[in-house]
């Protein structure tokens, strides 16, 4: 049954120019969802501007189609993984590339531009910080709202969350009452970054994206510096 979810998805798409792309590449064969979300993946992040060899990682792969999907939905998001795994630089692609009609590439012209609240988590976090965070981005909303323009995704990134969870001021346990702000009908999009893994119960209502250690997958890690290295200078490319 597995096996013909992925063919019925594409079954169901609208966007006609998405559903040709996928269909129309004789190299790929599509018999499960895995297929199908790979594809996806790789769809979207050639989209994004990024330098076409750093998008052989498969890390960033997973980050940057989860990240634009929860930004357009609104999905409170954790992204949890150790420095190097592309989180930071995810966000940062999909923030850079989503600029409404004025984005490079006409994919994410059909989408809101994206604007961005960012906060820099740490040991001296309070919970003060946070309603200042949230008024920023909504006040931001607002703006647009006011002036009846079309209104962006307000976007919250919140980085190095595990240092404000060792705040003495335990700001986290707040958080989840301010994810009445998120949700598509008030057009906040709310990520958060990790390099550890936290408590549950300071995580249960989001969707969590948990990347592996580096040392598990080290081909990644090899295969990402070839890559680099060939990018800079095709003298350097090794077999």
């Amino acid at each position: 049954y597995i096996d013909e979810i992925g063919k019925t998805l594409i079954e169901q798409i609208k966007n006609q120019d998405l559903k040709k792309e996928i269909l129309n590449r004789p190299e790929e064969i599509i018999n499960n969802f895995s297929d199908f979300l790979r594809i996806e993946q790789e769809y979207v992040l050639n989209k994004v501007e990024l330098d076409k060899d750093k998008g052989k990682n498969t890390l960033l792969k997973e980050n940057v189609f989860l990240l634009f999907l929860l930004a357009i939905t609104r999905i409170p998001l954790i992204i949890i993984g150790k420095p190097g795994s592309g989180k930071n630089l995810s966000a940062q692609l999909i923030y850079k590339s989503m600029k409404g009609i004025y984005s490079k590439n006409k994919f994410f012209k059909k989408f809101p531009k994206i604007i961005q609240t960012y906060f820099q988590g740490s040991e001296f976090t309070q919970l003060a910080d946070e309603e200042n965070l949230f008024n920023k981005a909504k006040n931001k909303l607002n703006y647009y709202k006011k002036n009846k323009l079309e209104l962006p995704i307000s976007m919250i990134l919140f980085n190095n969350l595990e240092l404000a969870y060792n705040s003495k001021s335990n700001p986290l346990k707040e958080l989840d009452s301010k994810l009445e702000f998120s949700g598509k009908d008030e057009g906040i999009s709310f990520i958060r970054i990790s390099n550890y893994l936290l408590d549950a119960s300071k995580v249960n209502r989001n969707l969590i994206l948990y990347t592996p250690d580096l040392d598990e997958r080290l081909d990644e890690l090899i295969r990402t510096s070839y890559n680099i290295v060939e990018s800079i200078s095709q003298r350097l490319k090794t077999d």
